[in-house]
């Protein structure tokens, strides 16, 4: 199913109360680790050893657990390590104490906090965050905050900077199956700031156009990485008499509207189910569960969904709720139903990841019971009329974690919106990854001392800081570029190169902006190495193009000649042949067009268009088509005075 977007364009979100933040992360492009000397980057290829870990929660400082930690370990997961000696030590696996951070990678995150307009902390603190989702293998992640109440210029307003932390990354997952996950470890501890904002927006739009706004501040500096898996963005969303939903691991932002618009609906939803249960008397304490063993009588009902667990001796359990007959099918996101919130807590709290996992007669479809074998089997158990039912089925101690959550996720109903952690999907709707961490996950790192962060050292970083997007966006627009062109040169790694050409060859800046923004794409995805063009290579172009030695219509296929041959332009062009005509010779030509090809009985626009083509085919990579078309609209215009 693609992105629903009829499902929410034309909703005011503003009506909903609707806030979100982001949790921005970046890895630095340094040489080394945060935390261990081992070079930070990835590798490909098999693993030299592996290690095997199950993780468990600790008490915190003030003696309490965090509920993400023991949600975790009711997973039961067994964690596989793949080593790599090239990258990784005794430190990633809790054997070896850190080394001091990485002074790059924390001068890096002053600079990144100042282009933020953060105020950079007296002393870094590391602390411990733990991570019981076995991605990092001493369950703790060592993080610092760097800068504090920052912001960034968005329309008529600011959009707050809570914090910028530096940390070290986790591992790449490779597998997740059952109850073993398995990580490569080469990612594990390469440095990464993590910006985090206040829920200053107001739609899901400005969250889109916020994080491109934040990303282009990051990659100003030159020294965050870029790629697959170098960027990961959280963002955290709630609106009125909902509660703060974090949304992880967003790939791309083009999913960010739709993903924070169905999930401001999925909170109202939540909240109307809420309202619903309220008016029928529930409460989380006075809900009625039953909850029956019917493996014996299971081949009763007989469809594709359940064939694979019967043949494979899978025990069943029935969990019957009383008076929520019609509400497990509320719909919450487009095509997922309430039952799929229940199907994604028994998915990842009880490892049963094989779907569907439950079954509800709520929810017949062509791989499910029909509705005769259903009322059958409801009668023989002597389930009431009004009921709710749930069916699921796994080994025992699976079975019993499946069943809890079922009635944990059903009394939560009567909250409305929960904390939790939701992970993407590529359409737009979200599923449940994890309860949301609280503050009991943070902890000193007494492993490693204070750093202190002088007003000298700070002001040493500050006057190299290079130009803010929002500052040369500003500088671009005052060039007569178009916000198009803006936007797309901000995007683009090329903006130094045109600030350089643009500053040295009197050409038309948007003819630069286009060639440099867009005609490079399109060089690129045609297979042309466009790494080999140096900013010299552009100017000496360019300055060909001012000269007048090749039209604007062939600059793309002049910058592919220039990639395959390291000659000077000019050497190129005359060996190609190509060489401007004067206005003289292409009023000429015009006029030899129109004689021998006037298509009287065309309207003016037609005709001129099809005139247009047949002189361009002639004078294509010889004269520029504005010229030729203001010559054209003269002649043509000078015919119908006689």
């Amino acid at each position: 199913m693609g992105i629903p977007w009829e499902y929410f364009k034309d909703f005011d979100f503003t009506q909903l109360g609707f806030k979100c933040g982001l949790e921005v992360h970046y890895q630095l492009n340094t040489k080394k680790k945060l935390h261990c000397r081992c070079p930070a980057k990835m590798v490909d290829g098999e693993p030299d050893a592996a290690t095997i870990r199950h993780m468990r929660p600790t008490l915190s400082e003030l003696g309490e657990y965090d509920g993400t930690a023991l949600m975790e370990f009711k997973t039961r997961k067994e964690v596989v390590y793949l080593l790599y000696d090239e990258v990784v030590c005794t430190y990633e696996m809790d054997d070896t104490p850190p080394f001091l951070i990485n002074r790059e990678a924390l001068d890096i995150a002053i600079e990144i906090a100042l282009m933020l307009n953060c105020h950079i902390v007296d002393e870094v603190h590391i602390t411990r965050k733990q991570y019981l989702d076995g991605s990092i293998p001493t369950g703790f992640q060592r993080t610092a905050v760097v800068g504090i109440n920052g912001y960034i210029p968005y329309k008529d307003r600011k959009i707050g900077v809570r914090h910028l932390t530096v940390e070290e990354d986790a591992c790449r997952e490779v597998s997740d199956v059952g109850h073993r996950i398995t990580f490569k470890t080469d990612r594990l501890g390469i440095p990464l700031v993590e910006v985090i904002t206040e829920p200053h927006m107001r739609t899901p739009w400005e969250v889109e156009e916020v994080a491109w706004m934040i990303g282009r501040t990051l990659r100003a500096t030159g020294k965050v990485r870029r790629g697959i898996g170098s960027v990961r963005q959280d963002i955290n969303v709630s609106i009125d008499g909902g509660t703060r939903v974090e949304i992880k691991g967003v790939p791309r932002i083009g999913l960010f509207a739709p993903l924070t618009a169905i999930e401001a609906l999925r909170q109202k939803a939540l909240l109307e189910l809420r309202e619903e249960l309220l008016s029928r008397g529930f409460t989380a304490e006075n809900m009625e569960f039953r909850v029956m063993d019917v493996g014996s009588e299971i081949s009763e009902l007989i469809c594709d969904a359940l064939s694979k667990p019967i043949k494979s001796n899978m025990k069943f359990k029935m969990v019957e709720a009383k008076g929520w007959d019609d509400l497990l099918a509320f719909n919450v996101q487009p095509g997922k139903p309430f039952l799929h919130e229940i199907s994604e807590r028994v998915r990842v709290i009880a490892c049963l990841d094989r779907l569907p996992n439950i079954l509800s007669p709520s929810l017949i479809t062509s791989i499910t019971p029909d509705e005769v074998q259903w009322s059958k089997f409801l009668k023989k158990h002597s389930v009431e009329e009004r009921s709710g039912i749930i069916l699921v089925w796994g080994d025992e101690d699976d079975l019993k974690t499946a069943v809890d959550e079922i009635m944990i996720r059903m009394r939560e109903a009567t909250i409305g919106v929960v904390n939790e952690t939701r992970q993407a999907c590529s359409n737009g709707t979200t599923d449940f990854e994890r309860i949301l961490p609280g503050p009991n996950r943070m902890y000193p790192d007494t492993d490693h001392p204070p750093v202190p962060i002088s007003n000298e050292h700070i002001k040493g970083i500050e006057v190299n800081l290079p130009e803010r997007p929002w500052e040369r966006a500003e500088r671009y627009r005052r060039l007569g570029l178009s916000e198009h062109l803006v936007n797309e040169l901000l995007d683009s790694k090329y903006q130094d190169t045109f600030d350089r050409v643009a500053s040295e060859v009197a050409v038309n800046p948007t003819i630069i902006a286009k060639a440099l923004a867009e005609d490079i794409k399109w060089i690129r995805r045609e297979g042309y190495d466009t790494e080999k063009l140096s900013d010299e290579r552009f100017v000496e172009i360019f300055r060909a193009y001012e000269r007048g030695l090749f039209p604007r219509d062939i600059l793309p296929s002049v910058i592919i000649m220039t990639i395959e041959d390291s000659r000077s332009i000019e050497v190129i062009l005359r060996e190609k042949g190509i060489e401007m005509v004067n206005k003289s010779e292409i009023a000429s030509t015009v006029r030899e067009v129109i004689k021998a090809n006037n298509p009287t009985h065309l309207n003016n626009d037609a005709r001129f268009r099809y005139l247009m083509g047949i002189i361009m085919r002639g004078l294509f990579g010889k004269a520029e088509g504005g010229k030729v078309a203001e010559i054209l609209k003269d002649s043509l215009r000078n015919l119908s005075y006689r």
